[in-house]
C-alpha cells in the first residue's frame, strides 16, 4: 500500500483534505495516473493492486470515503465480486467502478509524472464528488 503525499501539518495540501480515496487496480501505471489526479484534486490516497488488499484495508478499519476500482478487480474474489464484499464490510462506502480507461489515461506518462493528454484531474474529482453525493446516509 502506498499513501498519498500530505503536507507536514497532517492535512493534504488540497482543498478537500478530509476525503480519503482508496485506488485499486492491477496495473501500476493506471493506479499512478488515478492517484496523481486524485492528489492534484486535493484528496488523500491509498493505492492497492488486488481485491484482497482492498478488503484488508477495509477490515483493518483504515479511513476510506471512496473506493475507485478498476473493473479488472471486480471478479477477482473467489467468494463473489469486490463491490458486494466491500459493501458488506462498509455499507456506506462510495464505490466508483471504472470500466473504461479514464480520458486522461492513454497508457503513458510523460516525464515528471505529468499527463500527456486530457484534463484527468477533473475526471477523478467529478467521479469522487459524485460518489460522495450519492452515498447512502
Amino acid at each position: 500500500m502506498h499513501e498519498g503525499e500530505s503536507s507536514g501539518d497532517g492535512r493534504n495540501s488540497g482543498g478537500c483534505y478530509g476525503i480519503q480515496v482508496l485506488i485499486a487496480g492491477p496495473q501500476k501505471q493506471w493506479r499512478d495516473c488515478v492517484n496523481l489526479q486524485a492528489r492534484r484534486a486535493g484528496f488523500r490516497t491509498t493505492n492497492v493492486d488486488s481485491a484482497k488488499d482492498v478488503l484488508t484495508v477495509l477490515v483493518l478499519g483504515l479511513p476510506v470515503d471512496v473506493l475507485v476500482v478498476d473493473s479488472d478487480l471486480e471478479d477477482q474474489l473467489d467468494e463473489g465480486n469486490l463491490s458486494e464484499a466491500a459493501h458488506a464490510l462498509r455499507p456506506n462506502l462510495s464505490i466508483v467502478l471504472v470500466e473504461d480507461v479514464p480520458p486522461f489515461y492513454d497508457g503513458a506518462l510523460s516525464d515528471g509524472g505529468r499527463m500527456q493528454h486530457g484534463e484527468g484531474g477533473s475526471w477523478v474529482a467529478r467521479k469522487v464528488w459524485s460518489a460522495l453525493e450519492n452515498r447512502v446516509a
